[in-house]
């Protein structure tokens, strides 16, 4: 259902910004993806080292700290050009409440002269609330309640293989329904 095509390339993408409220000050502060191609699965994770200030709660939730992206980061435009090349060079791409990630990508295109993306990225959230009844759509509560269980939800590698365990648990309920 999701990536049934290994000759073609799938993302399951997720991001982390820093919630500015001044669009001109927002930035990325983490993109994470698996990319899937020819049978195999490649983490990307990368960290803007041009982040200045993550808050106190959000260093609590992702374990994420501005020192931290400054010491395994790279630079924004670096970060976002690597993103871009990345999405234009694949067939689908997915994101669970991807409202976000769809205006930062947009936004930090813009900022740094690049194309924007053709293929849309298809919103996880709309299969889970289809096929798959949690209490809440909000991933942390859906893929626990679906057997998934971390304590470090918000980083956007963890998100993504949160998302991907829901994925596959609606890939097993469509197949026992047919």
């Amino acid at each position: 259902m999701y990536f049934d095509d290994v000759n073609k390339k799938y993302i399951l993408l997720d991001i982390e910004g820093n919630s500015a409220k001044k669009e001109e000050e927002r930035k990325i502060t983490q993109f994470a993806a698996l990319v899937f191609h020819n049978g195999e699965i490649e983490e990307i994770n990368l960290m803007n080292r041009n982040v200045n200030y993550i808050n106190p709660y959000v260093r609590r939730m992702t374990h994420i700290s501005v020192n931290k992206c400054k010491n395994i980061g790279c630079s924004e435009r670096r970060l976002v050009e690597e993103v871009h090349k990345l999405l234009t060079s694949c067939d689908k791409i997915y994101a669970y409440g991807c409202d976000f990630d769809r205006k930062i990508l947009e936004l930090m295109f813009n900022k740094y002269n690049l194309k924007q993306l053709e293929q849309p990225i298809i919103d996880v959230i709309e299969d889970v609330s289809k096929y798959l009844s949690p209490s809440k759509l909000k991933l942390s509560i859906a893929s626990n309640e679906y057997g998934f269980s971390t304590t470090e939800y918000h980083n956007a590698l963890v998100d993504c293989y949160a998302t991907l365990h829901l994925m596959k648990t609606i890939e097993s309920v469509r197949s026992i329904s047919k």
